[in-house]
């Protein structure tokens, strides 16, 4: 039988644990993570604040940049973040401007200097992607052909279908479709289904299909 002693001091020892388990910090949930972030500026989007664009450099007559909205896509589970596309986040914002230009900028021909890609809107209404070669002072500019995107931007004028910019591969070799690949001097730009390459020996851009 227990003793009044023992009693007392099961009693104490239950009202301590009661005291430290409605004391104790419940455990937060765990912290949404924004799948946005994965989209960096540069690659995807080029800041309103980058100083070519303040300066005006990255203009064609007849046309008018087009802007980015760009919505944050929280999930729970980072592992969602490797199926959010590009249509998840960004939208085409064809009147108001925005902190993004939709474009990306990169290295395109090798030189070391850094170029740009813009889609941009012309009198007409006709989108157009166009690219400015860094040649100082100013840019060397080419329009690329209209974009090939018949499941997004061809339905849904809202849809962005590039310029996104991908890094020149670390063998120089660019992969597209399942087996082919050529040999390119810079990073690579991506419009609907074709990435563009700078070609030296043509001295203009090149395409290859990558979707179909």
């Amino acid at each position: 039988m227990m003793s009044m002693g023992h009693s007392r001091v099961h009693l104490v020892r239950l009202f301590l644990i009661l005291l430290i388990t409605l004391l104790a910090p419940v455990p937060a949930a765990a912290a949404a993570m924004d799948c946005a972030q994965r989209f960096a500026p540069g690659a995807y989007g080029v800041p309103a604040t980058d100083p070519a664009v303040r300066a005006g450099l990255l203009t064609v007559a007849g046309f008018r940049p087009i802007y980015l909205e760009k919505r944050s896509v929280e999930e729970a589970d980072p592992a969602v973040c490797n199926y959010v596309t590009v249509y998840d986040v960004f939208r085409l914002s064809y009147q108001e401007p925005r902190p993004l230009l939709a474009g990306c900028y990169g290295d395109f021909n090798g030189d070391g200097r850094r170029d740009y890609a813009l889609l941009l809107r012309g009198a007409g209404g006709e989108v157009i992607p166009h690219v400015f070669l860094a040649v100082p002072p100013r840019y060397r500019v080419f329009a690329l052909p209209k974009v090939t995107d018949p499941y997004g931007f061809n339905e849904d004028r809202a849809l962005w279908p590039g310029p996104f910019c991908q890094k020149k591969p670390a063998n120089g070799q660019f992969k597209f479709l399942e087996s082919g690949s050529v040999h390119v001097v810079g990073d690579v730009i991506q419009v609907g289904w074709y990435g563009y390459y700078w070609s030296p020996d043509t001295d203009r851009f090149e395409a290859v299909l990558i979707q179909d």
